[in-house]
């Protein structure tokens, strides 16, 4: 079946090819791209999100088809794309737009407090693209506390003199995000404390 754009029509369709991408994907086969508007699909799908089967199918595609879909969805502004970051080889582009996303969504957004999981799914590869973000004059209040959140998540001991200069920021949740971060650093950030 096609794919219609109308949210509750999709879903069966997108399921059952998500089912066919991962058969294919687990038997060796090459994905044709025919699959591919199911995918991008996908990640609109408020409702029917899942994580571990969208993951997969993902990864039975090609790195690099998977990488441009994912980079589309982030341009898109489909925030359920940050969710999905492990499964595609980042670099500057996509972390660029995955950042850009944050910042432009609304605050108020039922998805928000999950953007700063969907980072912290990059690992370490984007510490730096993070810390970055924590070196700008005025990144905005709400993109560095979800900056700050991602960076509690994923531990990077690289971080901590970052965050304890973050500590020190006028805006009360983003001081109490980089505390947190500190705090889940625990015996790796005592240096940069201690200085």
């Amino acid at each position: 079946p096609r794919v219609t754009g109308e949210r509750l029509a999709d879903m069966h369709q997108v399921i059952m090819a998500l089912v066919c991408v991962v058969a294919a994907g687990r038997d060796r086969r090459e994905v044709a791209p025919q699959w591919e508007p199911f995918l991008a699909r996908d990640l609109t799908l408020y409702d029917r999100y899942d994580f571990r089967l969208t993951r997969e199918a993902l990864r039975a595609i090609a790195p690099t088809r998977r990488r441009a879909l994912v980079l589309d969805a982030l341009k898109q502004r489909e925030v359920l794309a940050l969710h999905v970051l492990d499964t595609v080889d980042g670099d500057d582009e996509l972390w660029s737009a995955a950042l850009s996303l944050i910042a432009s969504v609304d605050r108020e957004h039922e998805h928000r407090p999950s953007a700063a999981q969907g980072l912290a799914r990059a690992g370490t590869a984007i510490v730096p693209t993070l810390l970055d973000v924590l070196a700008q004059p005025k990144p905005g209040v709400a993109l560095e506390a979800t900056v700050l959140n991602a960076l509690a998540l994923i531990g990077d001991p690289s971080s901590a003199q970052a965050l304890v200069t973050a500590t020190g920021r006028s805006a009360a949740v983003v001081a109490g995000a980089a505390t947190r971060a500190l705090a889940a650093l625990g015996e790796a950030a005592r240096p940069a404390v201690a200085a």
